[in-house]
This record gives structure tokens, sequence and C-alpha cells, in this order.
């Protein structure tokens, strides 16, 4: 799903009641909803674009569907069963057979996305966070239900790694309100979680002007990824830091 501001789309997976084994699949983008739905009956699963089932003719391959006012989405048949959904307007592509989903973003979003299958370059969790442990990882991805086996077995373990992310502290030099950015990613407890052991460590941080262009354009991108564009730079302040080294539940 998209984790920024902008909140353009969302991809979600749920066991078909009757047919545990395979998957509703779910795309919200800001102007279409898609819904790719197994059919125990047939190799291929049933279409609803905005609640409408789609019908591909037989023999057909591709189909474009577009209404007015609505951006247009594309539907492929592949042999073997397996359909592709297509949006253009996002660059999104998702394909499932029913029990199977493959999902290809443009690079474009690499950066605004979370989720199981969001995170391309780590482990973040909701709230930007990001984990070390892939089972609490999956964990915090977890919708509660009955019908979900393996949710009980992912949420056991109490015992949790701490994220990385980027520190932030505000700071006055000379009068002057100063931002300040870890030059290195630091050791934080998820959310829900509280320090079980610690570790003391200094820190170097990298400040610049509060409100600058620089340090708002910063600012967003903590909010998704920690900051490596500093990473080179010397250290403007240095505090030393208690650290945890494992975090247990609240």
């Amino acid at each position: 799903m998209d984790c920024s501001d902008r909140h353009s789309l969302l991809i979600s997976s749920k066991p078909l009641t009757s047919h545990p084994e395979k998957k509703i699949v779910k795309i919200l983008s800001k102007s279409r909803k898609v819904e790719m739905i197994p059919d125990p009956k047939s190799l291929s699963p049933q279409v609803k674009v905005d609640d409408e089932p789609i019908v591909m003719p037989a023999g057909q391959e591709m189909l474009r569907v577009s209404s007015p006012d609505k951006k247009p989405v594309w539907l492929r048949r592949l042999p073997g069963g397996s359909v592709e959904v297509r949006l253009p307007h996002s660059g999104v592509s998702v394909l499932s057979d029913g029990t199977k989903i493959s999902i290809k973003v443009p690079p474009m979003l690499s950066y605004r996305l979370c989720g199981v299958c969001g995170s391309v370059d780590g482990l973040r969790g909701p709230h930007y966070v990001e984990y070390q442990d892939p089972r609490q990882f999956l964990a915090t991805y977890l919708i509660p239900s009955d019908r979900c086996v393996a949710s009980e077995e992912l949420r056991k373990h109490e015992s949790v790694l701490p994220m990385t992310a980027t520190d932030i502290k505000l700071v006055t030099k000379n009068r002057i309100p100063k931002t300040c950015f870890s030059i290195q990613p630091v050791l934080k407890c998820p959310p829900g979680t509280q320090p079980d052991t610690t570790k003391s460590q200094p820190i170097t941080y990298h400040c610049l002007r509060s409100n600058s262009d620089r340090a708002n354009s910063y600012l967003e991108i903590v909010k998704s990824r920690t900051l490596a564009e500093i990473k080179d730079k010397e250290p403007d302040l240095t505090e030393v830091h208690s650290l945890p080294v494992s975090c247990v539940k609240n």
C-alpha cells in the first residue's frame, strides 16, 4: 500500500471462505476498485471493476474496461487461467491464478510503499518502522481472524528485535532553531514494546536550520525510510544514548 500522504494505492488479500487455500485480491486506487475472486469451478478468477462483474469474451486475451470520468483498467488472460490486472494510471500490475499473487509496481512508488509485499528495501511495518525479525514484521500486518491459523503463532514472539530509524532532535544553537538527524540509523523499540536490555552508544547528528527546505525534505523522507543522504556528513552534535538491544511487548 501507499504509505505516503497521497494514499494512492492499496492491495490486500484474504482467504476464500469455502476454499481457504485460494485468495481474494482487492486493488484500490483513488479512481478504481478491482476485485479478483477465485472461482472453484473455473481456472480463472472472476474480476469485478467497481463492483461490476467483467466477462472476457471467449478467445479474447486483452480487455480494456473504461467508463466516464474513470481511469481505464486493462485485463489480460494468460495461458493456464491466470488473470493480470493493469492500472496504467499508476503503473501497477497484479497477476493471480486464484492461489498465487504477483505484484509489480514502478520504481517511482518504491519508497512510498509498505506492507508485506510493499516494503521493497527492508522489513518496514506500519508507522514506517523497520523490523529485523521477519516473524514480527509479518505479525504487524495480520488482521485478527479465526480463519488465520498462523496469526496466533506469529504473535507468540514476546521478545522483539529493535527496529532501525533515523533519530531526530530539535535544538537551539546561537538562538537559531535547528533540526538534527542522526547520521547513522539508531535502534528503537517498535510501537507497543519497551526496552528489555540496553547499551550505551554515542550518536552523531547532522543539524540544519529548522523549517529550511532541506530540513523539511528530510523530515518527509524519514517518514518512509532511514536517511541515507547524510551518511558522509561531518557531525554537528554528539550525544550518548541508551539504545535497546532487545524489546518486550508492553
